[in-house]
């Protein structure tokens, strides 16, 4: 049987290690937020410079709609349920 002294050490060192791993993980997660955040913000930039580069900044809103499309495939939709060929 463990005296009290040797338990109160354990004891003590156990908690030591608890708050380590809190602080460790704190920091880990910090790290990871800016990381990602800092990623985020130079693939927006980097997309918008490719964009206008390419001149396809408001492409959706410019193309017209083609006419020589047409759907093949028969697909129903489930909210209205009505065939809907794309």
């Amino acid at each position: 049987m463990l005296d009290r002294w040797t338990y109160l050490l354990k004891y003590n060192l156990v908690s030591v290690q608890k708050l380590y791993n809190i602080r460790q993980n704190t920091s880990g997660s910090r790290l990871l937020l800016f990381s990602g955040t800092l990623f985020l913000e130079v693939w927006k930039r980097k997309q918008a410079e490719l964009a206008y580069q390419w001149d396809v900044e408001q492409f959706e809103e410019n193309e017209p709609d083609r006419p020589e499309f047409y759907g093949t495939k028969p697909c129903v939709v489930s909210i209205s349920v009505v065939n809907v060929v794309y």
